[in-house]
C-alpha cells in the first residue's frame, strides 16, 4: 500500500500570506507606500534600520485601520507606549495629509 502524496505546507500557505500581505485598498497601498517613504527618511535620518522603527505589517495595519488619534494608533499591535510617544504625531500628520 502507497500513501497518497498531499500538499506540501508550504504550498498552502503562500496563497494566504501573499492575501494578508496586500492591503485590499488602492488608497491603502498608497498610503501604505507614503507611510514606508516616511519611515525611511525617519530611518536614514536617525541611522537605524526602518524596521526598528515599525515593521512593514504595522504600516499595513495603520494604513487598513486610518486611526484618527493616539489612542487608537496605540491599540494598533506593534505600536507601544514609547513608539507612539515618538512617532504618533508624525504618522497621524501623514494620516491626515493623505485625506
Amino acid at each position: 500500500m502507497l500513501r497518497e502524496e498531499g500538499r506540501r505546507r508550504s504550498e498552502v500557505l503562500r496563497p494566504q500570506r501573499a492575501a494578508a500581505a496586500q492591503p485590499a485598498a488602492q488608497e491603502a497601498v498608497s498610503l501604505f507606500d507614503a507611510l514606508r517613504a516616511w519611515r525611511a527618511a525617519e530611518a536614514k535620518t536617525q541611522r537605524i534600520p526602518p524596521y526598528v522603527i515599525f515593521h512593514d505589517a504595522v504600516l499595513r495595519d495603520i494604513a487598513a485601520v486610518r486611526p484618527g488619534g493616539l489612542e487608537e494608533l496605540g491599540q494598533i499591535k506593534g505600536v507601544g507606549a514609547s513608539k507612539l510617544q515618538r512617532y504618533g504625531a508624525a504618522v497621524l500628520a501623514m494620516l491626515t495629509a493623505a485625506v
